[in-house]
């Protein structure tokens, strides 16, 4: 017996021994509402895609934490992503999870085409699970939309914001799962050496996949352009861009627009040398331009004009203010879209749009202006312009047939079926038809979607010539309507 007892303490022993290596597996709570997936809100959410703005046929990385509410550590966890557009798998694993914890699980997403597509997230352990959908934008095009400020709680819920201001080493970790740019602020300094500036340009910059994924310079700007390419900062920021082309750099101008800066700036040719964006200041809702204009797109036509002329509008983006003083300036929502309307109808090979800045005097349009960046540059854009309604020939003859040939732009970065054109003459149409407006790509040449009609004037004189354009569902409409005149001899 004494021989029995003595096994019987070894094995209990060897059982305690054995539990401190490998604990024993608590079995879940029962109760509803252990597992947790949350999306609700952008600046805490537990669904992140890298990039945040994922190009279509590329490769993304989408980050799943899973959060157990319960007391009980959790094992062997079912964690699931799916595309509930096409449904598509994109991955599955299992994962533990501690006692009122979590744990995080990546998965790569070949997007397949642009689109708004939906990513479902599902956990399940035994009777509990937990499901998310989260809508993510696949675009066509990269497009860019910079934010002065950012690391703010208001900052943190805009959901397309991809570059923005960051200050140390967490907000940097913070901003890269978010699969955002996060990016060094720095100033002009005029008294500084070339090569001291850009030493400073280059302060703070580290590995920029984990660190400060670059630079934005701010209140860089001059109205002698021989003054700008002789200056000290000028010649050093060149020495920076030369130096360091690992990093993203933007540049905030202000003033007039001068071809100085629009010549270190990366275009068709330059490809990969110079800014990657500029970024045109336009306060003018809340302050008195240099121009001193009347009229308020006058200063939006000077920097247009400058950079369609250098060749660097696809690298270009204006910056809107949604600052200022409420006792002095009445900001709206409406202003700042009209501002973008012109934007996109005048340069409509700018990739995105820019704000400042997040901590406004008016805090309930930095929602406003982060939806409107989907509304006219992610969504499908449609748009007609006048010089798209063409004639063949051009001087049509009494009792001859001539066409009438209807180009018809989708600006956005989305494409956009189920778009309506009806062609009229004199108010009665002539020809109906349901087009889909391709989405331009990365190195394209824009070109209208041309619908065809036939018509024939049986006495000479002047004709009206009309096109018509109704949107498709979750489409934005620019210009919907143009109209020419032609006479037939």
């Amino acid at each position: 017996m004494k021989i029995s007892f003595l096994l019987s303490l070894a094995a209990s022993v060897a059982i305690l021994a054995g539990c401190t290596s490998a604990p024993k597996k608590i079995p879940a709570s029962s109760g509803p509402g252990v597992l947790a997936i949350n999306v609700a809100d952008a600046a805490e959410s537990d669904i992140n895609v890298r990039p945040n703005l994922p190009l279509e046929d590329s490769e993304a990385q989408v980050t799943v934490r899973v959060r157990n509410n319960g007391e009980n550590p959790l094992y062997d966890v079912e964690l699931s992503l799916t595309d509930s557009v096409s449904g598509a798998v994109i991955g599955s694993s299992r994962i533990d999870l501690p006692s009122r914890g979590s744990a995080k699980k990546e998965f790569v997403w070949k997007t397949g085409p642009n689109g708004f597509r939906q990513l479902r997230a599902v956990a399940r352990h035994g009777d509990n699970q937990a499901i998310a959908d989260l809508k993510i934008p696949v675009i066509s095009r990269p497009l860019y939309f910079p934010w002065f400020g950012g690391d703010t709680p208001a900052g943190r819920k805009l959901r397309y914001a991809n570059v923005v201001m960051a200050r140390d080493q967490a907000q940097f970790t913070y901003w890269h799962e978010r699969g955002v740019l996060p990016c060094l602020w720095k100033g002009v300094d005029r008294k500084k050496t070339a090569a001291d500036y850009a030493a400073y340009l280059r302060q703070g910059l580290a590995d920029p996949a984990t660190g400060a994924a670059g630079i934005m310079i701010d209140e860089m700007g001059g109205y002698d352009n021989n003054e700008i390419l002789n200056s000290n900062y000028f010649i050093g920021f060149k020495q920076f861009l030369d130096n360091n082309p690992q990093y993203f750099t933007a540049l905030w101008c202000c003033g007039s627009l001068q071809p100085a800066y629009c010549n270190i700036s990366r275009n068709v040719y330059r490809k990969d040398k110079g800014i990657n964006l500029l970024m045109l200041e336009c306060y003018s809702n809340f302050q008195v331009v240099e121009f001193s204009s009347w009229k308020r797109f006058d200063y939006f036509d000077q920097r247009i004009f400058i950079a369609r002329q250098q060749d660097v509008l696809s690298n270009t983006v204006m910056t809107l203010a949604i600052d200022g003083n409420k006792e002095r300036f009445n900001l709206f929502g409406y202003e700042i879209e009209d501002q973008l309307r012109y934007v996109r109808r005048h340069a409509p090979e700018m990739p995105g749009v820019g704000f400042f800045h997040v901590e406004t005097k008016s805090p309930e349009l930095v929602p406003v202006a982060d939806d409107l960046c989907r509304k006219y540059f992610i969504a499908p854009v449609v748009q007609v312009w006048q010089e798209d309604l063409q004639f063949a020939p051009v001087t049509p003859k009494a009792g001859e047939k001539f066409q009438i040939l209807a180009g018809v732009h989708n600006i956005g970065a989305m494409d956009a079926p189920g778009v309506v054109v009806t062609i009229r003459v004199d108010g009665k149409p002539v020809k109906s038809e349901t087009v889909t407006l391709p989405a331009l790509k990365k190195g394209e040449a824009p070109r209208p979607v041309q619908v065809l009609a036939e018509y024939r004037a049986d006495v000479p004189g002047y004709r009206t010539i009309q096109v018509e354009v109704l949107p498709g569902a979750g489409q934005t409409l620019l210009d919907g309507q143009a109209e020419r005149m032609v006479y037939v001899h």
